[in-house]
């Protein structure tokens, strides 16, 4: 999980932008359904809360994890292990919590 936290903390600062797109994409598809079935009158804000560890078919955990294998490129030395050799199913919910507060797209609300 330290490995997905460097690769989180590095995609942040780097590709920031880029990330956000996916994982809003991610959040939106997910939450389409709920919207469909909303008020189509108003905005309504998306949330999904985040899945206990494993995150298995949690799709922020799942958008993140095809991001960073991605772009490992470009996300510049991250130390041992690599990307390579973590398992997707490694990411715990602290760290997507910790990435997702660093990005402007999101607020994490308190359960």
């Amino acid at each position: 999980d330290a490995t997905l936290w460097r690769a989180a903390r590095a995609a942040a600062e780097r590709l920031k932008n880029d990330l956000q797109v996916r994982l809003v994409s991610a959040l939106r598809r997910a939450t389409a359904a709920s919207q469909l079935a909303g008020s189509k009158a108003t905005v309504q804000q998306l949330q999904l809360p985040l899945r206990a560890w494993p995150m298995v078919g949690c799709p922020l955990a799942k958008a993140f994890v095809e991001f960073v294998a991605q772009r490992r490129s470009e996300l510049g030395d991250i130390g041992k292990p690599s990307l390579a050799e973590c398992p997707p199913h490694t990411l715990r919910p602290k760290t997507l919590r910790r990435l997702l507060s660093r990005l402007d797209a999101f607020e994490i609300l308190d359960a």
